[in-house]
């Protein structure tokens, strides 16, 4: 059991609410990193925070800035090298910035 003394009800509650808030925060640069160095963002979780920690990151479809978008999705297809579909729903996005 710890005993706390000579410490102010206040200034303790300041403490604890501190370290709970300090424990809960994201760690920086925890995304794992892929054999060239990169992060990799693959939930939806780890996009939404990386967005709000720098909205230059935040990415749109392009299909609602350029009309009309011509595009040519061969592994949407089975006309690729490897004659299956592998894309279902390809969609072609940017950084907003960009």
């Amino acid at each position: 059991m710890i005993i706390f003394k000579n410490i102010p009800l206040s200034g303790f509650l300041m403490v604890l609410i501190t370290g709970t808030f300090y424990s809960c925060a994201p760690k920086p640069n925890t995304m794992p990193k892929n054999e060239y160095g990169l992060q990799v963002v693959g939930k939806d979780k780890t996009y939404a925070l990386t967005v709000q920690t720098d909205t230059t990151k935040r990415m749109v479809a392009l299909k609602g800035w350029l009309t009309p978008l011509i595009v040519d999705w061969k592994y949407a297809t089975p006309d690729n090298f490897t004659h299956t579909i592998l894309y279902k729903k390809p969609a072609a996005y940017v950084r907003q910035p960009t």
